[in-house]
């Protein structure tokens, strides 16, 4: 059965109607709807149903859509980790670690979310097919630009991960301290193309952050976490990405 249609029919089993949420975490309604959908996705580098990633939103204004995430690449083995340490800010529970947490894209300085004395900016290299990470300090004088992605690696992520994107918009309540979900509609897209991907992140129209941490409880209590470096963009563009596909 084509998968379009499958996802579509197990869907309008489930749409607009509460369903308990099976986790206490607030934010669980995309694993959930995951699911209750039956996801084939056994990790975070495939799409979750077939050939189709699914992508659950709030009902908030101007939401974010999460495209992935992918590795960077540097000088040092752990290239993420190097740069928390030396730009970033100590730990509130443990600060013997530096950690991060900024926003990237190419026309605006950005500077993490505590340490102030650092402004990071993306830059295209397009002879050599690669996305820099730029670092400057508070005279805007570049100090570092020695991660990247490679163009090569992006467009394998994007076409691997995201060729079909399917959409919910979600509706969240709360009754006697138990979350429940309500997935209303429901929207399907095909990816346009990597050149595309590339020129939003030229206009602005995506972005990426870094975002690295430590664990707080469990076996690896006190350990660095690098979070991911994710991209992302406003529902609002979804379609200069990928083009509507129509349900049946």
């Amino acid at each position: 059965m084509d998968t379009e249609i499958d996802l579509f029919r197990r869907f309008d089993n489930i749409k607009n109607r509460y369903i308990e949420s099976r986790s206490d975490e607030q934010n669980n309604c995309g694993l959930m709807l995951e699911k209750l959908l039956g996801s084939t996705g056994a990790d975070f580098n495939i799409p979750d149903f077939y050939d189709i990633e699914i992508k659950a939103i709030g009902m908030y204004p101007n939401p974010t859509l999460t495209l992935f995430s992918a590795h960077l690449y540097g000088d040092e083995i752990f290239p993420v980790q190097g740069i928390s340490q030396k730009y970033g800010h100590p730990d509130k529970d443990f600060p013997e670690h530096n950690v991060i947490l900024v926003k990237l894209d190419v026309k605006y300085y950005h500077q993490d979310s505590i340490n102030k004395n650092y402004f990071y900016k993306l830059s295209i290299d397009e002879v050599n097919k690669k996305i820099f990470v730029n670092i400057y300090d508070n005279h805007f004088k570049l100090i570092d630009n020695t991660i990247h992605w490679d163009f090569d690696d992006l467009k394998e992520m994007l076409e691997r991960k995201l060729s079909k994107l399917a959409i919910f918009r979600v509706s969240r309540t709360i009754r006697k301290g138990v979350y429940y979900y309500k997935y209303i509609d429901m929207k399907l897209y095909r990816l346009r193309s990597f050149n595309c991907f590339i020129n939003l992140i030229k206009q602005g129209k995506i972005t990426a952050n870094i975002q690295t941490g430590v664990y707080k409880s469990g076996y690896r209590q006190g350990k660095f976490v690098d979070h991911g470096t994710s991209f992302k963009m406003y529902l609002k563009n979804v379609e200069l990405l990928f083009e509507q596909i129509d349900l049946p």
